[in-house]
């Protein structure tokens, strides 16, 4: 069975870190009902959906990608660039690691989620201002013994 862990949106979601666009103002309700909706979509789909809650001052945990990135192996807790992000990893973890091993990106590596893209065996990590040359060098290290190569973007 495949399984997709989910998380509320935060009430504090307007205050979530933006790096290359302008803030705008979020309609809330429209953003609470496309979650659901996709969250739905998840289950059609014939997957187990695990919904945690938000985190309390976290606006951007709605992002699940981003904390920790899964392979068939193993799961990557990563340690994100934005350091108002970091707590989110703690229950994304704890819900990983019943279903994978778990590996750690840890300082001073940076890397997100969101830059990484996996083809194949090669995991190709994109550089940006919260993803690190350290965080390549620590995941090339750590996916060695799974057969996976890392590539910079």
């Amino acid at each position: 069975m495949r399984i997709a862990i989910t998380r509320e949106l935060s009430p504090d979601f307007e205050r979530c870190e933006l790096t290359h666009m302008q803030r705008q103002p979020i309609d809330m309700d429209r953003a609470i009902q496309q979650h659901a909706t996709y969250c739905e979509l998840l289950k059609t789909l014939g997957c187990h959906v695990i919904q945690l809650p938000a985190g309390e001052d976290m606006p951007d945990c709605v992002f699940v990608e981003d904390p920790a990135f899964v392979l068939e192996e193993v799961a990557i807790m990563t340690r994100m660039g934005a350091e108002s992000r970091r707590r989110e990893g703690n229950a994304i973890e704890e819900s990983l690691a019943p279903y994978r091993a778990i590996e750690r990106i840890v300082a001073p590596g940076t890397i997100e989620g969101g830059d990484v893209i996996v083809i194949d065996n090669t995991i190709h990590v994109g550089r940006s201002s919260r993803s690190n040359e350290e965080s390549q060098f620590q995941l090339a290290t750590l996916m060695a013994p799974y057969g996976y190569g890392v590539k910079s973007v």
